[in-house]
């Protein structure tokens, strides 16, 4: 199995995708399920939690529960890709391998750079994988989750002390500081004239850079720290919807169902019914 695959498998409780020939994926996002996303060849660019991320082959990126994050466009960027989506975190073998993912995303760094590690052998490792989950032969549970384990821990190995990779931060330091003071105040009032007259710029310069650096506008990544944290209140209270969307900084209860529907695909009422993302 050597092409591009998209391999769901709700028993064994994760997914393994591979594209061989990936262009960037601008669909803003965040979701319930640890990522793995283990770059074969070629280059990619990242918008993580709050700021811009280039990664090369050989790298290895740690995705945690709730983290928003985006492929952003780079002109002529492609590349081979694995993504690994862990789906049944009461798995017991997930369970096993949660310490390495937290370790690996400790920090706020999520690229570990194993470039050390021969990316031919890796590759094949991965299609081993996606093959016992397509051929779903006696005892592929297991095996698939032994040869996952035993592919991520020698990944874990070539790991430098303390996680860090060699990722490119390309944001420039402006927008950085509106980024982060948007994650710390967006329970708030806030507007993009406002933001722009704290940081002693204009509105166009603000909009266009912010867009240009995270492929975001400003109001739509404010909203989704705000639906963000919508999620997490939903599903660890039992605060009624329109306190929801006035704790996180909506104006309107019409206004949050909007934006809630606009990044979760499904209504306040029904994400709490089901727990989370089904």
């Amino acid at each position: 199995m050597t092409s591009d695959f998209r391999l769901i498998d709700p028993e064994a409780g994760f997914s393994i995708i591979r594209k061989t020939r990936a262009p960037t994926n601008q669909g803003r996002h965040f979701h319930p399920a640890w990522e793995l996303f283990y770059l074969a060849s070629g280059s990619r660019t990242f918008f993580y939690a709050s700021r811009t991320i280039s990664i090369a082959a050989g790298d290895l990126l740690c995705v945690r529960p709730g983290v928003l994050h985006r492929g952003l466009n780079r002109k002529n960027e492609v590349c081979d890709l694995f993504n690994i989506y862990f789906d049944d975190s009461a798995s017991p073998f997930f369970l096993q391998l949660l310490p390495l993912l937290t370790g690996w995303e400790a920090g706020g760094n999520p690229v570990m750079n194993v470039r050390g590690v021969d990316r031919f052998r890796i590759v094949k490792q991965f299609t081993d994988i996606a093959e016992e989950l397509r051929e779903k032969r006696q005892g592929y549970i297991p095996m698939a989750w032994g040869l996952l384990s035993q592919t991520l821990v020698e990944l874990a190995r070539y790991i430098p002390p303390g996680g860090n990779g060699n990722s490119e931060y390309a944001m420039n330091r402006t927008i950085t500081d509106v980024v982060d003071y948007l994650c710390e105040n967006y329970r708030n009032p806030i507007s993009l004239g406002g933001t722009a007259r704290l940081f002693s710029l204009t509105e166009s310069y603000l909009s266009r850079a912010f867009h240009q650096a995270t492929q975001f506008s400003f109001i739509e990544y404010l909203n989704s720290l705000r639906i963000r944290e919508a999620c997490r209140l939903l599903i660890e209270g039992n605060m009624q919807v329109s306190a929801i969307a006035e704790e996180c900084g909506f104006v309107s209860i019409t206004q949050f169902g909007r934006c809630f529907r606009k990044f979760t695909g499904t209504s306040p009422l029904v994400y709490r019914k089901n727990g989370g993302f089904r």
